[in-house]
């Protein structure tokens, strides 16, 4: 049987506000079924932006709290 590898992963060096913070996001994304590779790169490719942007609004939010 011969398929496609459907798993992907992410290495992100200074992920987060605060470079003098050494801060890594890694990622493996395992895809199952038919698609599993599309979905698997879709995560890859977008779910580092997305928690980047809700830990910003985190940050927002708690600051306007004090």
């Amino acid at each position: 049987m011969d398929k496609e590898n459907q798993d992907a992963f992410a290495v992100i060096p200074s992920f987060g506000r605060n470079s003098a913070i050494d801060e890594l996001f890694l990622g493996v994304f395992d895809g199952h079924g038919r698609d599993g590779h599309l979905c698997a790169r879709y995560v890859r490719d977008n779910v580092s932006i997305i928690l980047q942007l809700l830990l910003l609004l985190f940050v927002v939010i708690c600051d306007s709290l004090y």
